[in-house]
C-alpha cells in the first residue's frame, strides 16, 4: 500500500505507529505543533499536513544507535561501529 505525499495529523500518527512503529497519538502531535520537537509540517489553510518522509527523519533523529546491552555508553557503542 503506498503512503499519501501528504498526511493529516490523525494519519500521521497512525502512519507512526503502524507503519514505523513508534506509537504516537494525535494529541501527541498536537502537544508538539505547540510545544515543538516534533515532526516538521506545513498548514495549508486549516489543515495541518505531515510528509511520510519527515515524519520518518524525525523518528530516525529521535533513535540511539545500537546497543548490545543498557549498560553501553555512547563511546563503547562508537567504537563498535
Amino acid at each position: 500500500m503506498q503512503t499519501p505525499e501528504h498526511l493529516t495529523r490523525a494519519k500521521a500518527a497512525e502512519y507512526l505507529t503502524y507503519q514505523l512503529g513508534y506509537p504516537c497519538a494525535r494529541k501527541t502531535l498536537d502537544k508538539y505543533a505547540t510545544l515543538g520537537g516534533g515532526p516538521p509540517f506545513i498548514h495549508v489553510g486549516r489543515r495541518t499536513l505531515y510528509k511520510a518522509d519527515d515524519l520518518r527523519a524525525w523518528l530516525i533523529g529521535r533513535s540511539s544507535l545500537p546497543r548490545i546491552s543498557t549498560s553501553d555508553s555512547h563511546e563503547a557503542i562508537l567504537r563498535k561501529i
